[in-house]
C-alpha cells in the first residue's frame, strides 16, 4: 500500500511550528501530559510531533495560545522524588505498568515530574509505597521501602465516572483537607467504600449542548475564564472542567451570562500580560504560579495573565518591582 501510494498523505509540522511546540513544551508545566492525552485520542499514541499530521500539532498550540488548555495540578518535586525512589528500588516495572494504563504503551511520560499530582498520589497510595530515606554526610541516600497490596480503584474510578472527582474533592473538603493534600490510605478506602455502596449524591453532568454554549461564552466573554474560576472556587471545589461538575453550576453560570448579570471586569491589556509573560520566562514562573494559586486555590485561576483582571496584574507586577 505504501509503495502503491494508496495511503492518505498528510502535511507534517513545519520547522516554525515545531519550534513553537518546543517552546510550549518547556513553558507549560502540564504540556507533556496534555500532549500525551491528545496523541492518545487523535494520533494513535504517537507523541513525536514530527510524526503526526501538522493539524494535530497546530490545534494543540492554538489551544495553548488561547489559554484553553486544561489546568492541571502537577506533581511537586517531593512527590516525583518518591516515585523515582520507588523505581530505583527495583519496582520500575510496576511504575511502567501504571504509566501504560493511562493512555496506552509508552504514551504517558515516564518521568513523574510531568504527571498530575492526583495520579502520582494515587500511585503511591495504591501501591502503599512506604519509604524511609536516610541522607548520609557524603550525600548518599539509602531508601528502604515496604510494599503492601491495595487496589488501584481510585485512579480507575476517576477515569470511569465523570462525577467521581467532584465527589472526591467534596469528600476531602468534608474531612478538612485542601485539594492538594495527600489523603491517607484509610481515607481513600473510606471514599471507595462510599462510592461502591452508592451513598454518594448523584448529579447530572452538563449535556453536549450545554458544554457547547459554555465554550462559546468562554471565548466570547473577555472575563469568562476568570469569572468561571471564581464560581468553581465557591461552588465546585475548584474543579474548572465543566464536564466534571454538576450541570446546574454550568447552567447557572450561562444563565447569568445571557441575562447580562455577569460581573464587568477590566481585563489586563496585551501590554500588561506581556510583562507577566516576560517575567515568567525570565525565571519567575514559580512566583507567578504562587500568586495565581493564592486567588482561588491550587490551579483554579487561569495561568495565562491575559485572562486576569488588570488590577491584579498590576498588583503582581508592583510586588515584583518593590
Amino acid at each position: 500500500m505504501q509503495s502503491a501510494g494508496t495511503l492518505d498523505r498528510f502535511e507534517i509540522a513545519s520547522a516554525q511550528l515545531l519550534a513553537d511546540f518546543d517552546n510550549v513544551w518547556k513553558e507549560h508545566p502540564a504540556a507533556r501530559w496534555l500532549w500525551a492525552s491528545v496523541t492518545a485520542r487523535e494520533a494513535f499514541g504517537i507523541v513525536n510531533p514530527r510524526g503526526v499530521p501538522a493539524k494535530i500539532v497546530q490545534d494543540f498550540l492554538e489551544s495553548y495560545h488561547a489559554g484553553s488548555l486544561e489546568q492541571v495540578d502537577m506533581a511537586s518535586d517531593e512527590l516525583a522524588a518518591q516515585v523515582n525512589s520507588f523505581r530505583r528500588a527495583g519496582w520500575f516495572a510496576k511504575w511502567s505498568a501504571f504509566a501504560n494504563s493511562q493512555f496506552g504503551t509508552n504514551v504517558a511520560p515516564l518521568d513523574p515530574t510531568w504527571w498530575p499530582a492526583d495520579l502520582i498520589r494515587c500511585f503511591l497510595e495504591t501501591a502503599k509505597v512506604k519509604q524511609t530515606t536516610t541522607v548520609q554526610k557524603n550525600n548518599t541516600t539509602k531508601v528502604k521501602q515496604e510494599i503492601a497490596k491495595v487496589e488501584t480503584e481510585l485512579a480507575l474510578l476517576f477515569k470511569a465516572d465523570p462525577a467521581a472527582f467532584y465527589h472526591w474533592r467534596k469528600f476531602q473538603h468534608q474531612k478538612g483537607l485542601e485539594p492538594s493534600a495527600r489523603a491517607s490510605e484509610e481515607m481513600v478506602q473510606e471514599f471507595l467504600a462510599m462510592h461502591s455502596a452508592g451513598t454518594l449524591d448523584r448529579f447530572e453532568i452538563a449535556s453536549a449542548q450545554l458544554l457547547a454554549d459554555f465554550d462559546k461564552v468562554r471565548k466570547e466573554h473577555p472575563a469568562g475564564r476568570w469569572l468561571w474560576a471564581s464560581v468553581t472556587a465557591r461552588e465546585a471545589f475548584g474543579i474548572v472542567n465543566p464536564r466534571g461538575v454538576p450541570a446546574k453550576i454550568v447552567q447557572d453560570f450561562l444563565e447569568s451570562y445571557h441575562a447580562g448579570s455577569l460581573e464587568q471586569v477590566d481585563m489586563a491589556s496585551d501590554e500588561l500580560a506581556a510583562q507577566v509573560n516576560s517575567f515568567r520566562r525570565a525565571g519567575g514562573f514559580a512566583k507567578w504560579s504562587a500568586f495565581a494559586n493564592s486567588q482561588f486555590g491550587t490551579n483554579v485561576a487561569p495561568i495565562d495573565p491575559k485572562w486576569w483582571p488588570a488590577v491584579l496584574i498590576r498588583l503582581f507586577l508592583a510586588e515584583q518591582s518593590a
